[in-house]
């Protein structure tokens, strides 16, 4: 099964920004309150 490693590394990438994202919202707000 060839998977392409263009869109392999896109997913990895927007997954890694919603987490990391995500993550410094909820530590952020935890700070705040």
């Amino acid at each position: 099964m060839h998977t392409d490693p263009i869109m392999f590394w896109q997913s990895v990438l927007l997954i890694a920004a919603l987490v990391v994202s995500t993550g410094y919202y909820i530590l952020s707000g935890k700070k705040k309150n």
